[in-house]
């Protein structure tokens, strides 16, 4: 990095596109040669699409239901593009990857159906993983308002004044997670 680097390039790498590429590189580990899926191809899902491209996967397979997003995963490096919606999109994905199915795949849209193709799609022993948990947070909410998750003893919140302190007190470790209210 230089003085030159534009900071703000590297800003979602905290959350989604971490999560797109760990998920290729940690999660599945995947292998040289092998066929990856990413169901879901936004930001996270075109992170795994770059991160499968690094491992060097053989084939990489992109599913989504915009075909401009498809465009771009072709772009930065998936070999294949299937709609998601295209009702024969398990077949297709199992037409590339013969005998009996893909080696990894990422999951990165949480959808029910989706997880559900992405499970259908693959081979023996193969590889998957989700990154998005569509029922997670009601879930987590709902156990919350029963008293059994209790987050607010680690959360703090602080008014957006107040952020140098909230910063200062979660270096301290003060507080666990400090959330800033713009008021």
């Amino acid at each position: 990095m230089n003085s030159n680097t534009d900071l703000a390039l590297f800003a979602p790498l905290g959350c989604g596109l971490q999560t797109g590429a760990g998920a290729i590189l940690n999660t599945l580990n995947v292998k040289a040669a092998k066929i990856v899926a990413i169901f879901g191809v936004g930001s996270v899902g075109m992170s795994a699409v770059m991160a499968a491209k690094m491992r060097g996967a053989r084939e990489i397979i992109a599913i989504d239901l915009q075909q401009s997003r498809l465009d771009l995963a072709t772009k930065l490096g998936a070999t294949k593009t299937i709609l998601g919606n295209d009702p024969e999109v398990v077949a297709k994905i199992q037409q590339i990857s013969p005998p009996n199915g893909i080696h990894y795949a990422v999951d990165c849209s949480g959808v029910p159906a989706v997880i559900q193709n992405m499970v259908d799609s693959l081979g023996s022993r193969g590889k998957a993983a989700t990154v998005g948990a569509p029922a997670l947070i009601p879930f987590l909410m709902k156990e919350h308002a029963k008293g059994n998750y209790p987050i607010e003893n680690l959360i703090t919140v602080y008014d957006m004044k107040d952020f140098n302190q909230a910063v200062k007190d979660a270096k301290s470790g003060k507080t666990l997670k400090a959330v800033l209210r713009w008021s």
